[in-house]
């Protein structure tokens, strides 16, 4: 079937589009946190500066996600596809001028956001047109393995080669990545909309805000749905916690910046996150969906733990070698989470509004995350990451006692 699939030439200039695309996204955002720090870095605001960035790209797919697809509907995909890939592609060397302020990255930052929310659900709409139903399910399944391998490939990436040829290279990289999305793009047949009624932005708004008072009800109403939500919002959070945080974290561990320690911090949670994506399938045949959740947690917990205190236990060399475990098992354990919740979750919601549910859930699960990531960082700048490293290790612990009190009935239907 994968084979089949590589055949077709048009599916396979979309992968590659969605493969330069989406690393190029996630190797600028890593880029421009660790340029954050550095701009913001000897001042009492570093840690909040960085989480004010993690903000700016994460506000626009709180707001128009639905909108952006809602507008991908009624217009031709492969021309949304071109001019996002285009206007990113024009925006990012801008960063080569104005990196050495704040506000000035912020604000391209957010605009490179805004241009993302309409190439992601494009993309998402031209697949099918491509590959057809045949084929759809495996064009899926190498779909979103890239979009959480672009993740791990961009975070990864970003350092060493800060570390070799410095942040504008990041920059130069990532230019180059979206034009060649550009060009693949440009070779794809034309994908016009089914449709051809007007698009109001404000109809979609009004309808935004009635699905969600919708949906919001039915969920919190139905503990099968609010519990897995809880626990991805959780681990979501986790990430964006650590992401925030690791800069700091690499002066507090190693008095160095995070371009030259990513190969004990980032890379290793990166190859966790792989491995658990993996293992979680394997450990799911032998073990009830609830007991791997409620393991990781608790695992989780403990390396939190262990890492906030490794640099109190003075380990010289063995120091790198203990946080590069630490790092790969949160990665690991929080990937073998969002397994097992997601699946809990199509398991509770039915055919008929699993794509409308969805799509608010993931609007809603953005909301959740945000705020946890912008006080961490705020909390950090106050008294120490390690601090509050611990302090979410506890909050974690406290959380999954709360889960196993409340939440008992739905562990016993799926025990």
């Amino acid at each position: 079937m994968y084979r089949e699939v590589f055949k077709n030439k048009g599916f396979v200039k979309l992968w590659g589009a969605q493969v330069a695309s989406q690393v190029a996204a996630q190797l600028l955002n890593y880029g421009l946190l660790i340029r954050i720090y550095e701009v913001a870095s000897g001042t009492s605001f570093a840690n909040s500066a960085v989480s004010l960035l993690i903000v700016a790209i994460g506000i626009p797919a709180i707001f128009l996600a639905v909108p952006a697809g809602a507008y991908v509907d009624r217009c031709d995909r492969r021309a949304v596809l071109i001019w996002t890939n285009l206007l990113r592609a024009m925006l990012v060397p801008l960063f080569l001028f104005t990196d050495q302020h704040i506000l000035p990255i912020y604000i391209i930052a957010l605009l490179i956001s805004v241009f993302s929310q309409f190439f992601v659900p494009a993309e998402g709409a031209a697949l099918p047109l491509l590959v057809g139903k045949k084929h759809l399910v495996v064009a899926n399944s190498l779909f979103i393995f890239t979009l959480n391998a672009s993740f791990i490939i961009g975070y990864s990436l970003a350092a060493p080669l800060i570390a070799s040829h410095g942040i504008h290279s990041v920059y130069i990289v990532v230019t180059l990545s979206f034009l060649g999305a550009l060009a693949l793009s440009l070779l794809l047949p034309k994908m016009p909309a089914p449709t051809r009624t007007d698009f109001s932005l404000l109809a979609a708004l009004k309808g935004i805000r009635k699905d969600l008072k919708e949906h919001f009800t039915h969920i919190v109403g139905n503990r099968s749905l609010l519990f897995p939500i809880l626990l991805i919002s959780i681990a979501q959070t986790i990430v964006g916690i650590i992401a925030a945080l690791s800069p700091a974290l690499a002066h507090e561990l190693f008095h160095v910046d995070l371009a030259k320690t990513s190969h004990w911090l980032v890379i290793p949670a990166g190859i966790g996150l792989i491995f658990g994506s993996f293992a979680a399938g394997k450990l799911l045949m032998r073990m009830s969906k609830i007991r791997l959740i409620y393991t990781c947690l608790f695992a989780a917990v403990i390396m939190m733990g262990v890492l906030a205190l490794l640099p109190q236990l003075n380990l010289g060399d063995n120091l790198g070698p203990l946080v590069a475990v630490a790092t790969f098992s949160l990665g690991a354990l929080d990937a073998m989470i969002l397994v097992a919740s997601q699946t809990l979750l199509q398991l509770a919601s039915t055919d008929e509004m699993r794509g409308q549910i969805f799509g608010t859930l993931n609007m809603m699960i953005n909301i959740a995350a945000l705020a946890p990531v912008f006080f961490a960082a705020i909390l950090a700048d106050i008294f120490s990451p390690l601090a509050v490293l611990a302090g979410v290790a506890i909050a974690l612990g406290v959380l999954g006692l709360i889960f196993m009190n409340v939440f008992k009935k739905i562990s016993q239907v799926y025990a």
